[in-house]
């Protein structure tokens, strides 16, 4: 029952195919991940469990407890991460990324999953199931703590070596590298509009310099298109952090790439969100398509080892 609370947020991927890309932008962490949500779906589902299980065990105040703490505590940890979780919904769409750890990270999964393998593992009447339990909820708990100290640690070099190489920033974000919390990816947006991404690592030498290397936002090639459906979803999906480039075969077509996400490696791979946004004719409407997640020709292999490297400070 606690994993069905925990996972019933992400339901919301069931709508799914009754939208558009539009609609699921809007839809995926929206409503179901609000502050509202837990005080209507958790006495729902407390009833529904008091009426096959009884009330002998436990009563309803306990499952409404259970049901509320599973599914709230999942767009807490979802707000963590850079992809944006609706917890003001239904009263904003403002999408809540706190930036603080990475969306997947085994150092937060696996104290939480050992605890529960002793617990599954050990007679009801033992003691080391409670131990147990607890011990991987501190450990993860701690650890997402410690996501937002190290956040902390890397603004200010980030924020000297930009003002070191002449950068006119308007607004810089950090966010974590992909299964871990001491690599560090920072952007920054220029007075243009154009984006100069970073890499440091608590671990690397500190008279090491951060080196800042340039992406052209082009945000003027779809300025005509401001207003309409698919263009706004898109910026707000990514907040104002994305760059346009032109379609090479299709005409009055242009790549949206969301700058948050990156890329797969470092600067070089294909990037990790990729919108298309088209208008066939000046008649039709603008209609926004999310091209399929890849690898491109990137070796995983390497870019694991490239990754391990780089967070040990090499």
């Amino acid at each position: 029952w606690g994993a069905f609370g925990g996972l019933l947020p992400d339901l919301d991927i069931l709508a799914y195919p009754f939208l558009d890309t539009v609609g699921e932008l809007y839809v995926h962490r929206g409503f179901t991940h609000g502050v509202l949500f837990p005080f209507i779906a958790a006495p729902l589902l407390a009833w529904l469990a008091v009426r096959i299980h009884g009330s002998e065990n436990a009563g309803f105040k306990r499952w409404v407890a259970l049901f509320f703490l599973a599914i709230l505590t999942h767009p807490i940890l979802d707000a963590l991460t850079v992809y944006g979780t609706g917890l003001l919904e239904p009263f904003s769409t403002y999408r809540v990324a706190w930036n603080s750890i990475f969306i997947i990270d085994p150092a937060y999964t696996v104290p939480l999953f050992i605890g529960l393998a002793v617990a599954v593992f050990s007679p009801k009447t033992s003691r080391r199931r409670r131990l147990a339990i607890s011990i991987g909820f501190a450990l993860s708990t701690l650890y997402l703590a410690w996501g937002l100290v190290a956040k902390s640690l890397v603004h200010e070099p980030f924020e000297s070596a930009a003002e070191a190489q002449g950068i006119d920033a308007v607004r810089m974000m950090t966010v974590p590298m992909p299964l871990n919390s001491i690599l560090w990816r920072a952007v920054v947006e220029d007075t243009e509009g154009n984006y100069h991404v970073a890499f440091h690592s608590l671990l690397d030498d500190p008279a090491r310099p951060i080196p800042y290397s340039r992406i052209e936002g082009r945000h003027s090639l779809i300025e005509p298109w401001h207003g309409t459906r698919g263009t706004e979803a898109v910026r707000w999906f990514s907040k104002g952090w994305y760059a346009v480039e032109p379609s090479e075969t299709v005409p009055n077509t242009y790549a949206v790439y969301d700058i948050r996400f990156g890329r797969f490696g470092f600067n070089d791979g294909p990037w990790v969100f990729t919108f298309e946004l088209s208008r066939p004719t000046p008649d039709a409407p603008v209609t926004l398509s999310q091209r399929p997640q890849g690898t491109g020709d990137a070796d995983l292999g390497d870019t694991f080892a490239q990754l391990w490297q780089r967070i040990l400070g090499n």
